[in-house]
């Protein structure tokens, strides 16, 4: 069997050390990052949600679902 070159393992060693600070780091501040207002949702009225969006400059987030 030959050895792997040297730097590799090293290498793999500091990517997994990396990767595994930048996973704690995110589920440290997960917490933090929350909605500051519950959006409000307007059921089966397009021209209520699309005159509402248009007077607040906001865009239209359209849920769609199949029960397939």
């Amino acid at each position: 069997m030959n050895a792997p070159p040297a730097g590799t393992r090293d290498a793999t060693i500091l990517r997994m050390k990396r990767t595994t600070l930048l996973l704690l780091s995110a589920l440290a501040l997960a917490p933090l990052a929350r909605a500051k207002e519950v959006l409000p949702f307007i059921e089966n009225d397009y021209a209520k949600a699309l005159t509402q969006a248009k007077s607040s400059h906001r865009p239209i987030f359209v849920e769609a679902w199949a029960p397939w």
